[in-house]
């Protein structure tokens, strides 16, 4: 049995908390009552004020370590398995703007997938704005039409509900209709590169939009009269907004002007992130990596090489709020996607992380 004390949780952040755990969390206490439980403690952990945090949610991320979700399932899964050695449990899978033949033959792929830590994917476009395309390839962009989804539909059919968990789409191009067509089959409605209004914006969150994608990324900014989809998100009681916190994508003065109750922090990492500098590809573009920061041919941003454990140190320092920062990772984006959420409790399997008073990660147990 191993035994975690002098730590804070989620649910309790005083830090004189202990868990007892082996493969199950076993009992939970308060002070040195641990000593008393008669456990055959195998090793003692001081905390030291620390955070034992559930696993991490990921919700937005194209690839990294050199594998690239857009380059099919093996890849996919590999990918997953760099994950978990990064403390994130489960994880949605993105996908940049692909021709319809490519997606289809992705999402049917992905639909087969069994893996753990795999939720599904993201389709971050093809259906965006092409004056807020960013990184995405023009060629592969274009309207949405019933017909293409109930096709990527169909293809993403599995026994645990589609494998589309979420769609990044412009609104200004959709219709009410094709709006509830994604909706009725269980996908997540993300607003982002988009030219959408104020209005435009509420009307798709009043019509199922959960999530705002990288927020203050690829939209309108706020201006005083026309204030555009990132008031329209921060309003909605319902609405969560993503950030990427690499201090590149929003600086922190930004990031801060955001409720932390609403903030899905999110790498939206490529292939380059936890590699290094030098030359990549994404979604069929040519990207380099200078001083951590990808860009492309351009000069546009190409997602980041941020991972999710430095994102939470980020937003933590930037906000003075540690545990704010944990929850952007765990039980913001379950609400947000209607995920079981994970908690620290009796019973509850011990997929566990230890951080240290600085958001550091000290420990992995049951990955």
């Amino acid at each position: 049995m191993i035994v975690v004390h002098s730590t804070r949780l989620l649910s309790n952040e005083e830090a004189d908390n202990w868990v007892a755990f082996d493969g199950q969390i076993k009992a939970l206490g308060r002070g040195d009552t641990w000593r008393e439980q008669g456990f055959q403690v195998t090793e003692a952990i001081d905390a030291r004020g620390g955070f034992l945090s559930v696993a991490l949610t990921e919700t937005h991320t194209h690839g990294a370590a050199g594998f690239a979700a857009e380059h099919g399932v093996q890849d996919i899964a590999k990918l997953l398995d760099h994950l978990g050695s990064k403390g994130i449990g489960r994880a949605v899978i993105s996908l940049v703007s692909l021709t319809q033949q490519n997606l289809i033959k992705l999402i049917g792929e992905a639909a087969q997938l069994d893996h753990p830590r795999f939720l599904g994917l993201h389709l971050e476009g093809p259906y965006i704005s092409t004056s807020r395309c960013g990184a995405h390839n023009l060629d592969a962009m274009r309207r949405p039409t019933d017909a293409e989804l109930q096709e990527l539909i169909a293809a993403g059919e599995r026994k645990t509900g589609n494998v589309i968990t979420s769609m990044t789409l412009a609104p200004e191009i959709f219709t009410s209709a094709l709006i509830k067509t994604l909706v009725a089959a269980g996908v997540t409605i993300c607003l982002g590169h988009t030219e959408a209004s104020y209005s435009q914006s509420t009307e798709l969150f009043e019509a199922g939009g959960r999530v705002l994608t990288h927020a203050f990324n690829a939209m309108p900014g706020i201006h005083h009269r026309e204030p555009g989809p990132i008031p329209a998100a921060a309003e909605q009681q319902a609405v969560f907004l993503e950030l990427i916190c690499d201090g590149v994508h929003v600086d922190p003065s930004v990031a801060k002007l955001i409720d932390p109750a609403k903030v899905i922090l999110v790498s939206d990492s490529m292939a380059a992130a936890d590699l290094g500098d030098g030359e990549y590809e994404l979604g069929g573009k040519k990207v380099s990596v200078v001083d951590g920061t990808a860009r492309t041919e351009e000069g546009k941003l190409a997602g980041s090489t941020l991972n999710l454990l430095q994102a939470i140190k980020n937003y933590a320092s930037w906000t003075g709020d540690a545990a704010a920062a944990l929850r952007a990772v765990t039980t913001n984006p379950a609400a947000a996607y209607g995920l079981p959420p994970k908690v620290v409790a009796v019973g509850e399997p011990a997929e566990l992380l230890l951080f240290d008073s600085e958001l550091a990660l000290v420990r992995q147990f049951g990955f």
